[in-house]
């Protein structure tokens, strides 16, 4: 959980932000980077847990405040929780270590694994292989990804992809184009086009009331 524990103010940028339990400042671009997503499913799941009452979201032009409804019963639970574990568990057996005061919960029943660690690298760099620590000209071997795939479909992109792909690595060629991240290129690109061209996308569909 993110959320804050207690009242509290922190520095969003230059601007300080006042805190309530159960409320933590919320950016769709720095969440996708974080759990390996998209923005647009990020605010997908955003809105579906609004909806569903679970939060709510107040909005300013730099950053979102979300607000965990009900905070204070999920945190008696889990105080009960806890307990139980407390209750049942030898001291040197649990596992549990509680970071709380501006802090993030983190429950810890395992070491770290390196093989997991060089497996979550291996997966990481299965799917988005065209993602460099530095700058670096177009891959000789750049494609048509499935992530790219799939984020065409997330925007109702009515174009082909590979179409989409081979103009990019054209012009990139052309140009001497230089990219850390050829993924994310390759999204703001898509972009571009379906800006300068709407008929690209596909229209959202409107559900009348009934």
């Amino acid at each position: 959980m993110k959320a804050t524990h207690k009242h509290t103010k922190i520095l969003v940028g230059h601007q300080p932000v006042e805190l309530n339990p159960g409320q933590f400042v919320f950016g769709r671009n720095v969440a996708a980077e974080q759990l390996a997503s998209t923005p647009q499913k990020i605010r997908t799941c955003v809105k579906t847990l609004k909806k569903l009452e679970f939060l709510t979201i107040k909005s300013t032009n730099k950053y979102s405040i979300i607000t965990v409804i009900n905070w204070d019963s999920y945190q008696s639970d889990e105080e009960k929780i806890t307990s139980n574990l407390t209750s049942k568990q030898p001291t040197n057996n649990q596992q549990i270590t509680t970071y709380k005061n501006n802090k993030n919960i983190v429950a810890q029943f395992k070491p770290t694994n390196i093989s997991t660690e060089k497996e979550k690298f291996s997966a990481e760099k299965n799917k988005y292989p065209f993602k460099f620590k530095r700058k670096v000209s177009l891959p000789k071997n750049f494609h048509t990804t499935t992530d790219m795939i799939e984020y065409a479909k997330e925007l109702r992109y009515l174009g082909n992809p590979d179409e989409h792909t081979k103009t990019m690595i054209l012009s990139a060629s052309a140009n001497g184009y230089k990219y850390k991240d050829w993924h994310s290129a390759w999204k703001t690109w898509l972009r571009n086009e379906i800006k300068k061209n709407p008929d690209l996308q596909e229209k959202e569909k409107v559900w009348a009331d009934v």
